[in-house]
């Protein structure tokens, strides 16, 4: 007990002794720009607001400070498109025993606050982290690897490749929408479709349809979709290998 008490103690004086960096940008930018951001082991929270400006937050956390001083956030910038990335010194060495190896660098904790014009477009790229997007009136792109995330209010093409990572969506008004997904469940709700066609194939995967008579075609472990409805205006493509697929047609 006087061990686990102890260990306790260290653990608590290490998360409060934490060192920290807040940056803050703000950038001035054209009311449709295109914002595309690199997060590697991040949480990025983005909204939108009535805003010229692109306005973002990020958050440095570690108990070392020489790690946390080695952290760039880097930004190119012009009213039309911004790009912002993380970097840091990710270490290429591990500590071996026999035929097991591991790395022992322990990563900083980074967290991105962001907040776009209204008409903006989004492209997003994360590896290892988490994403929550009130989604922009633009064009969204995101490629996630091993990581997770929530998409809400979404209002214009999206396109989401997804390895090793859970999604859920929310569409409240239907344009093109392109799923890829490996090992990831994703949960998708439509809100008001009627003129879509939809197409789609898994592989060891399994699609539901809620909300809509949609007929699904079976073989061995594989199934496929071919589905018009309307005037089929707007397409929806999903594809999944070892993963899950719900799409709730909602009114």
């Amino acid at each position: 007990m006087r061990l686990f008490i102890l260990a306790s103690c260290l653990l608590f004086t290490a998360w409060t002794s934490a060192a920290e960096r807040i940056e803050r940008h703000s950038i001035p930018v054209n009311p449709d720009v295109r914002f595309s951001l690199n997060a590697h082991r991040a949480t990025t929270r983005i909204t939108t607001g009535n805003i010229d400006s692109i306005e973002m937050v990020v958050t440095i956390r570690h108990n070392n400070e020489d790690i946390l001083d080695r952290v760039d956030v880097n930004l190119n910038a012009s009213p039309s498109f911004v790009r912002a990335a993380v970097d840091y010194d990710e270490p290429g060495f591990r500590v071996s025993f026999g035929f097991i190896g591991f790395n022992d660098y322990q990563y900083p904790d980074i967290h991105f606050q962001i907040t776009l014009p209204e008409q903006a477009s989004l492209q997003y790229t994360g590896h290892r982290s988490r994403l929550d997007i009130e989604a922009p009136t633009g064009r969204i792109e995101v490629n996630s690897h091993r990581g997770s995330g929530r998409l809400t209010q979404v209002r214009n093409d999206l396109e989401l490749d997804t390895h090793r990572g859970n999604f859920e969506i929310e569409v409240t008004e239907l344009h093109d929408i392109d799923i890829d997904t490996h090992r990831g469940d994703i949960n998708l709700d439509i809100f008001g479709a009627e003129d879509f066609t939809l197409v789609g194939e898994t592989h060891r995967g399994d699609v539901r349809f809620i909300g809509k008579n949609i007929p699904v075609n079976e073989h061995d472990r594989e199934q496929s979709v071919n589905y018009v409805e309307g005037s089929g205006s707007n397409f929806i493509d999903i594809q999944a290998h070892r993963g899950d697929i719900r799409i709730d047609f909602r009114e």
